[in-house]
């Protein structure tokens, strides 16, 4: 999580998938001229939240923790935004994503065959029941 920038903060909240998508690109520009060791690192998903932070989802663990690394969000946001007025930093938190989307080739709704899946793939009981499935 990321205090949200004061030049595109709105007091509604409210972002249109057009702005999410250009500050989304915005943060990837910066992350790719601050040199080699960024060149991989991509932010693969922002959300806006109500308390003016942004959730960003990036594209590994490494990047993640990357931008936790000494003044490299500030820098960041230095490249993408100018200079920042107030202090900017990462609020430490990391989230590990188990499965965003799991294809399968049986019945979600088979209570067996979900727990099989649950086995074989070490998950907790009852881990699949917010996972999106396609039919």
């Amino acid at each position: 999580m990321a205090p949200t920038p004061p030049k595109i903060k709105k007091q509604s909240g409210m972002y249109s998938r057009d702005e999410v998508n250009a500050y989304k690109e915005t943060l990837n520009n910066a992350l790719g001229k601050m040199g080699e060791e960024t060149k991989e690192w991509r932010v693969a998903g922002v959300r806006f939240t109500s308390s003016n932070t942004t959730l960003l989802e990036m594209n590994s663990i490494t990047a993640a923790q990357g931008l936790r690394g000494k003044g490299k969000w500030k820098r960041v946001m230095d490249l993408a935004y100018g200079t920042t007025d107030e202090e900017v930093q990462i609020i430490p938190r990391t989230y590990r994503l188990t499965i965003r989307f799991a294809p399968v080739g049986w019945s979600p709704e088979d209570d067996e065959a979900l727990r099989a899946f649950e086995t074989e793939n070490r998950l907790p009981t009852n881990s699949d029941s917010h996972l999106p499935t396609s039919k």
